[in-house]
């Protein structure tokens, strides 16, 4: 069974005296949550303090009711829909508050997965193995013309409002925060941070280095001294949650196998290699999982296709008529242009040996693409790309004379 263990420190930073961070981290029920006051705004100490104490009261009073992944998830959106609404009842409450507002990150951790619910510019980091990847999106001016338009990624780095916060807590009675769910194995680091830590992470890759080590007070304090040593002004945060099997021979290791290798089935595939583990595993949450036995059919020749299968273990065959036509093995592919739109499968796809293999269906990707714009335009832009250059290699080759290349969906053999 999961376990996961919290640690946490808050300092004012090199040019101020007050904190207006808050924190929770509570281990028994799984809940971690980091805070920012707004900078230069009225009573910010008290907008961040009042913020986690309702997230926490929240949870405390509603955990019980969530028993599955959506409704743990349901629980973090309205604990920070909860908090929004008490902050800004305080500020009309009390003319000294007028203004208060605040980030506000939310972990809550159950046995194999967790839960993030966002407002605001303090991040959420993953850590596993040798990598490690931000899991939350800043809601400032220039993370949201980013996602527009990579190509302003640099130009905006020095300008006036790209620091500038788009969605806060308490600011408005309500605000909708950004949420998302992740697969967690043992051995899994998690790092909650405001930005007087965060502004001086160089990178992701340079976090995980940081975090090989034993998951303690000194690695939580040497990652402070270090954004201090590099100039951070501002108060700063971090809160370390380190996860672990407590049975090595348990469920724990078979799942943790389990679900990294659905990951690299899935990164495989050229929409999705460059995806980072956040998008991966809400497209993993979307993936029917598939167990057959040897000789079981997945598909049969001229039944509808409509999904993309990407095999995980063991061998499918592709069998045309009475003849193999090719086989797939694990982190193989076939199907994609039914992500496009259904047609008839050309053979029969079967499993050779015991196998299993993952669904991505047409209709769950267009659900994902509605909820995340931005990656469902990043993946049509992908495939996009990838037909027109195997469209431009085909009609190549045919103006010097070979006719063996077709585009990319009239080669695939499913």
């Amino acid at each position: 069974m999961l376990q996961w263990r919290g640690i946490a420190q808050s300092d004012p930073g090199r040019e101020r005296s007050d904190n207006q961070d808050a924190y929770v981290a509570d281990d028994d029920l799984g809940l971690y949550v980091v805070s920012d006051g707004m900078g230069g705004h009225a009573a910010g100490d008290v907008a961040s303090s009042l913020a986690v104490a309702s997230v926490r009261d929240y949870v405390v009073a509603h955990g019980g009711e969530a028993k599955d992944r959506e409704q743990v998830l349901q629980l973090a959106r309205r604990a920070v829909m909860q908090a929004s609404q008490a902050v800004f009842d305080a500020a009309i409450a009390e003319p000294d508050n007028a203004g208060m507002g605040c980030t506000l990150t939310v972990l809550i951790i159950r046995d194999g997965y967790v839960v993030i619910a966002h407002v605001g510019d303090s991040r959420c980091y993953l850590q596993r193995g040798t990598d490690a990847w931000q899991l939350t999106t800043d809601h400032t001016v220039g993370a949201e013309l980013t996602r527009a338009d990579q190509s302003l990624e640099d130009s905006l780095d020095d300008t006036t409002y790209a620091g500038v916060l788009t969605r806060t807590v308490g600011t408005q009675p309500s605000v909708q925060p950004d949420t998302l769910d992740v697969d967690l194995l043992p051995g899994d680091r998690l790092v909650l941070c405001t930005d007087g830590f965060s502004d001086h992470v160089e990178s992701p890759k340079w976090l995980a280095v940081r975090l090989q080590g034993e998951a303690d007070d000194a690695t939580v304090e040497d990652m402070v001294t270090h954004a201090k040593s590099a100039g951070a002004g501002s108060n700063l945060t971090v809160l370390l949650i380190a996860t672990y099997d407590d049975d090595e021979d348990a469920p724990g290791q078979r799942r943790y196998l389990e679900v990294s290798s659905r990951l690299r089935a899935l990164s495989s595939v050229f929409l999705f290699n460059t995806l980072s583990v956040g998008p991966l595993s809400r497209l993993l949450r979307s993936c029917e999982v598939r167990a057959l036995e040897a000789g079981e059919t997945l598909v049969a020749q001229g039944e509808t296709l409509e999904a993309l299968v990407v095999v995980t273990e063991g061998c499918l065959e592709l069998v045309r008529g009475d003849e193999e036509v090719g086989t797939l093995a694990p982190r193989e592919y076939a199907g994609i242009s039914a992500l496009l739109c259904p047609r008839k499968a050309r053979a029969t796809l079967r499993a050779r040996v015991a196998s299993s293999a993952l669904l991505l269906h047409r209709g769950s990707l267009v659900s994902l693409a509605r909820v995340r714009p931005f990656l469902g335009i990043n993946l049509l832009e992908r495939l996009g790309k990838e037909l027109s250059m195997s469209l431009d290699d085909s009609v190549a080759r045919r103006d010097d004379g070979d006719p063996s290349t077709t585009p990319l969906l009239a080669t695939e053999k499913l």
